[in-house]
């Protein structure tokens, strides 16, 4: 999905370490921002945790983003880092960010092609399971609570 959505790199963590991944293709600076969105995760052999990796894959004085819900914050000061946290809603609402934030998704990576499964809201409970699962090819899921016509 990420490469249909114009990504010049994609990778399996499942198959290859992502911070030494993003080191090699660095030339070993690492990068100059990481957006670490994946907040709730489960370790894959011993990468650590996203934010973990997020501190080893970024340059001195760069900056991580923290999207992600996780429980893992403490790290973000190591390094010098500049690090903005998308957690502060009123910030973001006060300031327009979030119309401005939606556009640009909207325009880089079109909503539908996330969307993998639409259900009823009777089968929230199925679908939920399934996203826990972490089942290939389950991103994003829309429940429809109107009745059928």
């Amino acid at each position: 999905m990420a490469r249909k959505l114009g990504a010049d790199h994609a990778l399996d963590i499942r198959r290859e370490d992502p911070v030494a991944r993003v080191l090699e293709l660095s030339g070993g600076a690492g990068v100059d921002c990481v957006i670490e969105a994946v907040g709730h995760y489960q370790a894959v052999g011993d990468q650590g945790s996203p934010l973990g990796q997020a501190v080893r894959m970024i340059r001195n004085a760069g900056r991580i983003v923290t999207a992600g819900l996780g429980e893992q914050l403490s790290s973000l000061h190591f390094k010098d880092l500049g690090s903005q946290g998308s957690g502060d809603h009123r910030v973001a609402r006060d300031s327009g960010e979030f119309p401005r934030a939606i556009a640009l998704l909207g325009a880089a990576a079109p909503p539908h092609l996330l969307i993998t499964h639409h259900g009823a809201l009777g089968e929230a409970a199925a679908l939920f399971e399934r996203i826990d699962r972490d089942e290939t090819g389950t991103l994003k899921v829309v429940l429809d609570h109107h009745p059928p016509v």
